[in-house]
């Protein structure tokens, strides 16, 4: 800068008739390190007229959600009745809102709230799928708008376990948009070390082939990599223990990949089938079992060997023989279509032609024993 023109790195000051002024406060110097040490002084009163001024910072809600939470009950009579006592936000991935876990008050439970999107509709029928497959999988309610507009509005209230998580929810589109509620699962993800301990069980492993049977049905291609063509997503896997100590399989965030193209979807039927055949051969070291293994070991450190492939074999097998014994999918698919429109869901679009892939894919599984 040049001799006549004040220096403009001190944003927080104005020059005046070769004076330097600071805003805070007004005091004037005659250079900037002057003004520049009395900023740093601590002695400014603007400051502390500032700090005065400054709100305080929420308090934080304090509850262990995942060691001390447990399942509340889903209706809208039961979360107005009990009232909202606090809140925990667990973000999700590229792209998602996460979830927000809500604590009732008055020993209500916890709910699981997760804003709506365009998958939420397929989302649902996943979970009637799932449920009608006795696999483990939360229970899911589709709010209408206006009870998802009276339910965030009273989240937006809440403390939260950590400062600003719920700063989304003050978004004026997802306050008037759509929403869920699902049934909280106290659990541990198949990433988590400790989950070492429930995929040594033999129940475990053919609960886990169950999931992956249906995830084939539906093309959920972000949870394991047993016919696909990635990693695996250990998150959307969960492990617990029921009343009694038994260890069990849970899923979470299923979703339904329709796949339109003519030749995308042949070449997916293919695969679907390669992947029963595998799994009814009881092949050990086939490809689509030595990806699985794999997986689990990346994910929490146990190799669950020749005889863990051979229990998610026996967990696929059973659960494809049942889906081609019932033949259940265009029941649920309407199911889900009709609690959809009864609520108005916004972007309701539950294509025609998604059901048609399903139904190829659900007699695929049956002519591939």
């Amino acid at each position: 800068f040049s001799r006549n023109q004040p220096c403009k790195r001190f944003v927080s000051a104005r020059s005046i008739m070769g004076r330097f002024e600071c805003e805070k406060c007004g005091a004037a110097f005659h250079a900037p390190f002057h003004l520049k040490s009395h900023q740093k002084s601590g002695t400014c009163p603007g400051k502390h007229v500032e700090a005065e001024a400054a709100p305080a910072a929420p308090e934080l809600y304090k509850f262990n959600f995942f060691g001390d939470g447990t399942a509340g009950a889903l209706t809208e009579a039961h979360w107005r009745d009990k009232g909202m006592a606090g809140a925990h936000h667990c973000a999700g991935g590229l792209g998602s809102l996460g979830v927000y876990l809500v604590n009732l008050q008055d020993g209500g439970g916890v709910v699981v709230y997760k804003p709506g999107s365009t998958a939420t509709p397929y989302e649902y029928f996943c979970s009637l799928v799932l449920g009608s497959l006795h696999i483990g999988c939360p229970v899911m309610r589709p709010l209408s708008e206006a009870e998802n507009k009276a339910f965030v509005s009273e989240l937006i209230k809440l403390p939260f376990t950590e400062e600003g998580a719920g700063a989304a929810l003050t978004n004026p589109r997802l306050k008037n948009s759509s929403g869920t509620l699902s049934s909280f699962v106290q659990g541990i993800t198949l990433n988590n070390p400790a989950a070492a301990d429930f995929v040594k069980e033999d129940s475990v492993l053919e609960e886990l082939g169950a999931v992956i049977a249906a995830d084939m049905l539906v093309n959920n291609v972000d949870r394991t990599n047993y016919i696909w063509s990635h990693l695996g997503n250990g998150n959307n896997i969960m492990f617990f223990r029921d009343s009694s100590g038994a260890p069990h399989v849970t899923t979470i965030d299923s979703a339904f990949t329709p796949i339109k193209a003519t030749e995308g979807a042949d070449a997916y039927v293919k695969k679907v089938q390669e992947g029963i055949a595998e799994a009814a051969k009881a092949v050990s070291d086939g490809p689509c079992i030595t990806k699985v293994r794999d997986y689990i070991k990346t994910a929490c450190g146990y190799d669950i060997g020749a005889a863990g492939c051979a229990a998610v074999h026996r967990g696929i097998v059973r659960t494809a023989a049942q889906i081609r014994a019932d033949k259940n999918i265009s029941r649920q698919w309407g199911v889900a279509q009709d609690k959809m429109l009864s609520i108005s869901w916004p972007g309701t679009d539950m294509a025609v032609d998604d059901l048609e892939f399903l139904l190829r894919v659900e007699e695929a599984l049956g002519k591939a024993f």
